[in-house]
């Protein structure tokens, strides 16, 4: 029985990271992504509003660099325009609507780059890529914050 189990989780693995690679679209700012769920009808943040977000991301989709379910409090991030210049979580986060969850392939070094605004660490290459698991939970009107 356990045989079977671990044929079972092995193929699930193998085989869904394929159609999960397959899913991901390229964006015109260089990023790639998933939409994983879509609300219909969840409403549009705006620029500056507050965005409260489940987010997680990961080194080449392995090491853990960030969980928001670590804090003690709701993770909130400030819903900025997006770059004029390569990719960042900005650009990113311009396609969610309340309720939407994606994950999000940007490049290590844009990440650096652009949304940290500071030098790459030493050891990057230009190939790795940053992998951001997120869901908005909550838009709060900047005005009412």
């Amino acid at each position: 029985m356990k045989k079977i189990l671990n044929i079972i989780l092995f193929f699930s693995l193998v085989f869904g990271s394929c159609t999960k690679e397959k899913n991901f679209q390229h964006h015109e700012k260089g990023f790639e992504y998933m939409i994983v769920e879509k609300s219909e009808d969840g409403k549009q943040p705006k620029i500056n509003d507050i965005l409260v977000l489940d987010m997680k991301y990961l080194l080449n989709d392995d090491s853990l660099l960030f969980d928001s379910k670590e804090l003690n409090n709701d993770f909130r991030m400030k819903r900025k325009k997006g770059q004029v210049n390569g990719s960042s979580i900005d650009d990113a986060l311009c396609l969610l609507n309340l309720g939407d969850s994606a994950v999000f392939k940007i490049n290590a070094i844009d990440f650096y780059t652009f949304t940290k605004r500071q030098n790459a660490p030493v050891g990057l290459k230009q190939s790795d890529e940053i992998y951001f698991y997120v869901r908005l939970k909550n838009v709060i009107d900047y005005d009412h914050f």
